[in-house]
């Protein structure tokens, strides 16, 4: 199926830095792991940014995701509390 026909379907992912009023850290290990979950379930990486800055320290990270449109009907935002526990939307 090329792409010009291909139906999508995104979901996001937010990380909150660590002490972000502090430094704004972000768990790297624990970043990459979601997104290797998500990879596994076809899921592809299509962006990634903060969403507050504050005096230059970054509080959130939201990640753009997409995959294929599945034939069957699918609940993302269930899938990413089954797959991540303490993903709240």
């Amino acid at each position: 199926m090329s792409d010009a026909t291909q139906n999508w379907e995104y979901t996001t992912l937010k990380v909150v830095a660590k002490d972000w009023f502090l430094a704004g850290t972000l768990d790297q290990t624990l970043f990459d792991s979601r997104l290797n979950q998500l990879g596994k379930d076809g899921w592809e990486l299509v962006s990634v940014f903060d969403t507050s800055v504050v005096k230059e320290a970054t509080g959130e990270i939201v990640a753009v995701l997409k995959r294929p449109r599945r034939n069957q009907p699918h609940d993302t935002q269930l899938y990413l509390k089954t797959l991540l526990p303490d993903y709240e939307p």
